[in-house]
């Protein structure tokens, strides 16, 4: 079983740099739960923020929440279960869900509905020891919800917006929230619904994959601008990639599902045949027009290189493709693309943030899986090479430590998982200690 490698986790980063992980993670996680400070940053975000209507905390979430901070605490609790972290994160997973019981409709997703919390509370439940009763409301609550989305994923025909089936929202990310706990019966009925759907979603009909986008549903303005006849997605968060992860890693864990296999295929040899170069090597664009022949060369090159969007989110699930179906091509395709990321220099990188969406945080995450399971040299080097810049990033003066550059003049006190402190201190325990990183599960990287 795929999790057979990921009982044991080694520290690959130089002494000095796990010295300074150390005392930068206590201070960090000093800060972040000192409740005036986190108060402070949660009124701020809004005013800093140059999209503050989703920057904004949102109590009952992963992404930027107390499901999140509660998360924080179940990995901390591991690696220092003498200093009460469980309890903190008790204290947070209780804002959680008091939060949620507010919200007029909650909907599934992993990043800001209820599969999230259920994924917080599995990850305070030491192996599902603890918080039953809570996993069971939220069972209750969710996995009706997931069955009516699966129901439209089977009835997609010619394209549909991303949030049906990406990891932010849709059912690629609804089935990471759920398979750590593969095992129970309920829960390993609703994956198999979730992977039917999944796999639907990768079939072709005249031309065209369900997955597409149809200009209609680009809710950014620019994208309908770029992408007049519709898109296809290359982000690990909002397109392919994560529906390719989700499969991969249900493979891995032994969920046999008609079709499997063959929407694995498929979705790889999608990627691998839209790759694209530049002078650096090889790697993947944002998307892919529907009509190329119409847009500008521009659209149809590597994009920055991060967790949501770019090579290194696409090279990991083209690599957990080729775990689970043993097939050498996709490994040495995910191989190469990351040694195109590394020879890339800082600047063609496009990460200013510290952040795990879209900055050295999460390159810094897919690096380190990477070198464990390769205990390739080249990762090795990336990892002390990108642990280094995201230390060099942390600011003392500032209100958490580290701040969310969202664009070259706006900066963001940003407390939370997805674009802030919480997600930089999970990814330096997984430089610095030899707890194993589950976490990263709900990013579909393991």
């Amino acid at each position: 079983m795929f999790d057979s490698q990921l009982r044991s986790w080694r520290i690959l980063a130089d002494s000095s740099l796990v010295a300074a992980a150390h005392a930068t993670t206590g201070e960090l996680a000093r800060r972040l739960f000192d409740t005036a400070l986190l108060a402070k940053a949660i009124q701020q975000v809004p005013q800093q923020s140059a999209s503050p209507a989703v920057m904004q905390w949102q109590p009952s979430t992963l992404a930027a929440g107390h499901a999140g901070l509660a998360l924080l605490c179940a990995t901390l609790d591991q690696s220092y279960p003498e200093h009460g972290w469980d309890q903190t994160g008790h204290q947070h997973l209780v804002q959680a869900m008091q939060a949620a019981s507010k919200k007029a409709r909650l909907y599934a997703g992993l990043f800001s509905g209820l599969s999230g919390l259920s994924f917080a509370a599995w990850s305070l439940s030491r192996a599902g020891t603890r918080y039953r009763r809570v996993l069971a409301t939220l069972d209750q609550r969710l996995l009706p919800k997931i069955y009516s989305i699966v129901e439209i994923a089977l009835r997609q025909r010619n394209g549909g917006p991303v949030d049906l089936y990406d990891v932010v929202s849709g059912l690629s990310g609804i089935g990471a929230g759920l398979l750590p706990r593969w095992q129970n019966a309920n829960v390993a009925r609703t994956l198999q619904e979730i992977l039917t759907g999944l796999i639907a979603l990768t079939k072709e009909e005249d031309g065209l994959p369900a997955w597409y986008t149809p200009p209609r549903f680009c809710v950014q303005k620019d994208w309908q601008q770029l992408y007049p006849d519709g898109s296809l997605n290359c982000g690990l968060a909002h397109g392919l990639p994560g529906i390719l992860a989700m499969l991969s890693l249900a493979k891995s864990h032994g969920l046999a599902v008609p079709g499997i296999d063959h929407a694995i295929r498929r979705s790889a040899d999608w990627l691998v045949a839209h790759q694209v170069a530049d002078e650096w090597g090889v790697g993947w664009p944002t998307a892919v027009p529907v009509e190329p022949e119409k847009n500008t060369s521009q659209l149809l090159k590597p994009g920055r290189t991060a967790w949501c969007y770019g090579t290194p989110g696409v090279a990991r699930s083209l690599w957990l493709a080729g775990i689970a179906t043993e097939n050498e091509r996709y490994r040495e395709a995910a191989y190469s693309a990351l040694q195109s990321v590394y020879r890339r220099p800082l600047a063609a990188r496009q990460l200013t943030s510290p952040s795990f969406c879209h900055g050295v945080a999460g390159l810094l995450q897919i690096i380190l899986r990477m070198a464990h399971e390769t205990e390739d040299s080249l990762f090795i080097e990336a990892t002390n090479t990108l642990m280094s810049q995201l230390l060099s990033l942390y600011e003392p003066d500032s209100l958490l430590g580290y701040r969310d550059q969202e664009r070259a003049d706006i900066f963001v006190d940003q407390p939370s998982l997805l674009n802030g402190v919480a997600g930089i201190i999970l990814v330096l325990l997984a430089t610095s200690t030899t707890m194993v990183p589950y976490w990263d599960r709900l990013f579909l990287l393991s």
